[in-house]
């Protein structure tokens, strides 16, 4: 129950009411007095006008559906709530019917142990969880204990430069890495290892950064049928293999059908025209012969030297089936030396990139008391991409009294003829290097060693 109003009794000295106390009571309330003299005072978002207490732009009916508070400019008063919330769009996962927001083929009581998601067929919905996964087994190196998997003997910190493996006795576990030096038995009766304190050199081995190693062994002058030949298997991951001279192809080995091989030699440089282009790898064999050198000149009393034979490859090449055409380059000889002068150098003969041969090297010229030196035979390029090969020298070319011009590799070309008091003898067919200037009271030139050749053999 509401407590009843209150009012204070103004009395007069005959303790009566009276109307002054009364009217004195309204006057302090309506002028904001407490009696004691204090003020109110009115601010923020209410105001008094003329003792009339309202909010800030206040209104007697400020009609349905409004708010006090402030409008976009920031205003106080009275407003219009706004019309209308935002409007939502439903996609992938989330539907909207009827009003009624859900997940798609959602399920009011999907079951226990129910995922939602896709099922096999990309559908969504609610779907029994799968049930327990494949049970692993552990083992070799890997264990098991309390559910907590490890490397056998396995530790958690085995320490700076450890590896994880077996020791002396077969355990597995972390061991420090051996920090000695790698320990080389009977090093000091074996010849074969040089400079072990700094590292061991196999003399006997054959490196694939070392030049001259294959042509530093004996070389057989004619390739047998049953001589090996090592290789790169590309059918086997390039793993290490031999075939034998008698099983290399004459032609290109593209199928066996029968048909003739076909050649092309080369005496002058130009282009050969694969004829399996944009069908399938060609394979090749080819021979090339690098120029003749050129003879040395002579003087009246000294012989110039004979110049050296060019060097012979026979290789067999794969071409690819993206390649049109190979540039084929055959080597000229060189030129023979004038009197008391140098032969020059038989040049380079080759198959693109696949094949490369060089060419003799010049004959020298009388110096002093001395006659001129025999060039020496063009060297086998011993690395040909792509290609299986065999090679061979050209001989030297001659000095003192018999300065003739040094033969070509497997003699392919005979090296110039020498005598005296005439001109070097020019370098013979393919390769030959030239003849050495003769003396007896004239000068004389140096022959002129012989072009090399190419011969492309395919199909």
């Amino acid at each position: 129950m509401q407590a009843p109003l209150k009012f204070p009794l103004f009395k007069d000295a005959n303790s009566l009411i009276t109307s002054a106390k009364w009217l004195q009571y309204f006057s302090q309330l309506q002028t904001g007095s407490n009696g004691n003299g204090g003020t109110y005072t009115f601010s923020l978002s209410l105001s008094n006008s003329a003792n009339t207490v309202t909010l800030v732009n206040d209104a007697n009916s400020p009609g349905a559906n409004y708010y006090y508070g402030t409008n976009a400019a920031g205003t106080k008063g009275f407003f219009a709530l706004p019309g209308g919330g935002i409007t939502y769009t439903f996609t992938n996962s989330v539907a909207n019917t009827a009003n009624t927001i859900s997940l798609v083929n959602d399920a009011a009581l999907p079951g226990a142990n129910q995922y939602y998601g896709t099922n096999g067929s990309g559908t969504k919905g609610y779907y029994a969880l799968p049930s327990a996964g494949a049970t692993y087994t552990f083992a070799n190196s890997i264990s098991n204990t309390a559910n907590t998997i490890t490397l056998l003997n396995d530790v958690a910190s085995p320490g700076a430069n450890y590896f994880y493996g077996t020791n002396g006795a077969g355990t597995k576990g972390y061991y420090a890495l051996a920090t000695a030096s790698v320990n080389f038995a009977n090093v000091a009766t074996n010849a074969n290892y040089a400079n072990v304190a700094g590292s061991a050199t196999d003399s006997n081995a054959f490196h694939r950064n070392v030049s001259n190693e294959i042509a530093g062994l004996t070389q057989k002058a004619v390739p047998a049928n049953n001589d090996y030949i090592l290789i790169e298997d590309s059918a086997n991951g390039n793993s290490k293999a031999y075939i034998q001279v008698g099983t290399l192809p004459t032609g290109n080995g593209n199928g066996g059908n029968g048909t003739p091989a076909q050649q092309v030699i080369f005496t002058n440089s130009g282009n050969w025209t694969n004829p399996l282009y944009g069908v399938t790898n060609c394979v090749v064999t080819v021979l090339a012969v690098g120029g003749g050198g050129g003879g040395g000149g002579s003087n009246s009393a000294r012989i110039g030297g004979g110049g050296g034979g060019g060097a012979t490859i026979y290789a067999w090449a794969i071409v690819p089936s993206s390649i049109q055409t190979v540039t084929v380059t055959v080597g000229n000889g060189g030129g023979g030396g004038a009197a008391n002068s140098n032969g020059n150098s038989g040049t380079i003969s080759n198959f693109g990139s696949y094949v490369s041969v060089n060419g003799g090297n010049p004959g020298g010229y009388p110096s002093g008391v001395s006659n001129g030196a025999g060039g020496g035979g063009g060297a086998v390029n011993l690395y040909i991409s792509q290609s299986i090969i065999f090679g061979f020298s050209g001989s030297n070319g001659g000095t003192n009294a018999a300065a003739t011009g040094g033969d070509s590799g497997q003699n392919h070309g005979q090296g110039g003829t020498y005598a005296n008091n005439t001109n070097g003898g020019n370098g013979g067919l393919y390769g030959g290097g030239g003849g050495g200037g003769g003396y007896g009271g004239s000068n004389t030139i140096g022959g002129t060693g012989a072009k090399g050749i190419v011969i492309v053999t395919y199909g």
